[in-house]
Parts: C-alpha cells; sequence; structure tokens
C-alpha cells in the first residue's frame, strides 16, 4: 500500500467502505472530512480515487467492534452530508449490521423522489420488488 491508497484486494475485503461522488474540486475536502478518521481510535480509511471523473472509495479496515455504533454511523453521515453539501454523494456501500441499523447508506434523497417513486408506483404497483431496500426507503 503506498501511503493511503488501496490496493483492489484491501478494497474487497474492507469492512467498511463508502463510495463517494463528487466533482473532482469536491473530493479534496471530503477526503480531508474522512481523514479525521473514525471510532475512538480515530482509525482512518485507505483511498482510491479518481480525481478526474470526482469518485472514490473510503476503506476502513476495521469492523468497529469496540466502538459504539451510533457514533461510528454519525461520522459516515458527516461524510454524506459533506458530498451533498458539494454536490455529491456517500453511498455506504458496506458496514456492520449494527452500523447499518442508525443510517441511511444511500445518505440524502434526491431532488426528484417523487418523481422516482410514481415510476416504481407504476412499474410495482404492488410494492413487491426490494421493498424498502432503496433510496428513501423505496
Amino acid at each position: 500500500m503506498i501511503d493511503g491508497l488501496a490496493d483492489l484486494p484491501a478494497a474487497a475485503s474492507a469492512p467498511v467502505c463508502v463510495r463517494i461522488n463528487a466533482p473532482p474540486a469536491a473530493l479534496a475536502g471530503i477526503m480531508e472530512l474522512a481523514g479525521q478518521g473514525l471510532g475512538r481510535n480515530g482509525v482512518r480509511p485507505a483511498v482510491t480515487a479518481d480525481v478526474i471523473f470526482g469518485g472514490g472509495r473510503l476503506l476502513w479496515q476495521s469492523d468497529f467492534a469496540d466502538d459504539d455504533p451510533t457514533a461510528i454511523a454519525a461520522g459516515l453521515r458527516a461524510i454524506q452530508d459533506a458530498a451533498a453539501g458539494w454536490g455529491g454523494d456517500a453511498i455506504v456501500e458496506r458496514c456492520p449490521e449494527s452500523v447499518k441499523a442508525h443510517i441511511d447508506v444511500w445518505g440524502r434523497e434526491p431532488s426528484g423522489m417523487a418523481i422516482i417513486r410514481r415510476i416504481k408506483g407504476q412499474f410495482d404497483p404492488a410494492n413487491v420488488l426490494n421493498p424498502g431496500r432503496f433510496i428513501g426507503g423505496l
């Protein structure tokens, strides 16, 4: 590993993974916030990033089993809020179930959520296709 940059095998096995989609100019601020670390010990993430297209992943190799899950969720939510504030999003791809119970892994609802709900209602009026597993509990 090169000073904070993750190799692909490490990325695949990280217990906590957040995918960032944001304008390239916003990545530095998001990474700075994430670099403050999570949990009691301030565990810092490894990073995979594509600064040209504005994407990347934050990868924590800790499962935070000894930490308060609400505190870990609050840290992840702060990253999601920062990404949204810069015009992007941060999706929690992997985290322990104890943390997932305290966070919406999709982050903030997009502004077009009413349209998305209507489309879903047209294609799945009985709401049988993965109910509650998408943005906004859709």
